[in-house]
């Protein structure tokens, strides 16, 4: 597998497989053993049957339930078997040397295929539970023994989620993943600040609220703070301290005056210190 940092990414960085033997297996603590969705961004090279993108293995045991997001000479397919009965969403054409976006869902009743956030086939499917893997495979079929039915092309922003998504929530991944990904891309911290101070960064940088009231609608998306003017803020702490160049970005809503919206005071006279101020004449600086 080749790690790819180029403009061929539908995101930013990729994954790119040969065709011969390349894989990567997720090793998953836990993984969904009911109803679940599997997105992916694929770019096929060319068509070739079962075309493994994300394989959950199993698939040649006539007794374990599993399933498979592949593509074959004319279309790509998500699947659930039972051991005995695979049950395929119906098809849709295969594209080569273009970024697709499949997912595929299984609700305990049908298995549906979207390609490009809309709807491509459904099949009535029976209920199952998925016995506990620990692993799932992209690019081939490690489970089933390796290379087998390899991949050619690359693969990017695969995610697993334990429910069933609904179409709306399909199709807003599709048009907003893109951007979803690189909003977050170096993050010292990112702050939704949706009924809480979390950072979605993954750096750990949740905030302390002191006073600001949450508010579960008007921000610009979903919720945000209000502050009273007086002594409302929220302490980020010191774990986003950066040293070299910066950026900041934040939405606000704000009367004219000299307010402090973002920023860091100085401790002392060596450190820096930078903000983000509505200025008393309703500029910002």
């Amino acid at each position: 597998v080749r790690s790819n940092q180029s403009m061929d990414c539908k995101i930013d960085d990729c994954l790119t497989f040969d065709g011969i033997n390349d894989w990567v297996n997720l090793t998953l603590p836990q993984e969904p053993l009911g109803n679940f969705t599997i997105e992916a961004w694929v770019n096929l090279r060319f068509k070739q049957n079962w075309n493994r993108i994300v394989d959950r293995g199993g698939w040649v045991s006539a007794t374990t339930n599993s399933w498979l997001l592949f593509g074959d000479t004319n279309n790509f397919i998500f699947a659930v078997s039972n051991g005995t009965t695979q049950y395929n969403s119906a098809a849709s054409a295969v594209t080569t040397n273009t970024w697709v976006h499949l997912t595929g869902v299984y609700n305990g009743t049908h298995t549906t295929l979207y390609v490009n956030g809309s709807f491509a086939g459904q099949q009535a499917t029976p209920a199952m539970t998925f016995t506990p893997m620990g692993r799932i495979s992209l690019g081939n079929s490690e489970n089933d023994g390796g290379d087998v039915n390899a991949m050619n092309g690359s693969i990017d922003e695969v995610a697993i989620y334990n429910y069933a998504k609904s179409a709306a929530e399909i199709y807003n991944d599709y048009i907003n993943s893109t951007y979803t990904a690189m909003i977050y891309k170096g993050a010292w911290g990112y702050w939704h600040l949706d009924g809480d101070a979390a950072d979605s960064s993954g750096k750990g940088n949740t905030g302390t609220v002191s006073g600001a009231t949450a508010k579960t609608a008007g921000g610009i998306i979903g919720g945000m703070y209000s502050f009273d003017g007086v002594d409302d803020y929220i302490n980020l702490g010191a774990g986003y301290n950066v040293t070299t160049n910066v950026t900041f970005s934040i939405w606000a809503k704000s009367n004219p005056g000299a307010q402090f919206l973002f920023g860091k005071d100085k401790l002392s006279a060596s450190q820096r210190s930078y903000s983000i101020d509505d200025r008393s004449d309703g500029s910002y600086n």
